[in-house]
């Protein structure tokens, strides 16, 4: 994804961020169920975790190793038009600059925007 595009999502989704109303996404755990989400006609589109790792087949809690969580996000994103953030769980390291090389590592595959232990 190139660096304009990743911007104008990243604005997209910063612009949804608004004191006066929440801002409430529906969360996604593979590219139909994310087409779905986008079809509605909802703004972003958010992963679960649980989702996502059910799907794959693994148990919720950082069963799932975190270079298949990236794919599956680059996967999203490259198929919807609308800015996705992603649910990295503890961040799939022990130490800070592990968790910011792994969100590092997100931004690369153009989603926008990510949560730690929600």
């Amino acid at each position: 994804m190139d660096r304009s595009l990743r911007r104008s999502l990243a604005q997209r989704l910063l612009a949804l961020h608004d004191v006066r109303r929440p801002l409430v996404l529906v969360n996604a755990w593979d590219v139909a169920s994310a087409l779905v989400v986008q079809r509605a006609g909802l703004p972003a589109i958010a992963t679960s975790s649980s989702a996502v790792s059910s799907a794959l087949g693994y148990p919720d809690g950082e069963r799932i190793p975190a270079a298949e969580m990236l794919a599956l996000v680059a996967r999203i994103v490259d198929h919807v038009s609308v800015p996705v953030t992603a649910d990295l769980e503890a961040g799939y390291a022990d130490d800070p600059q592990g968790v910011a090389n792994v969100a590092r590592q997100l931004l690369e595959t153009g989603a926008v925007g990510l949560n730690l232990e929600d």
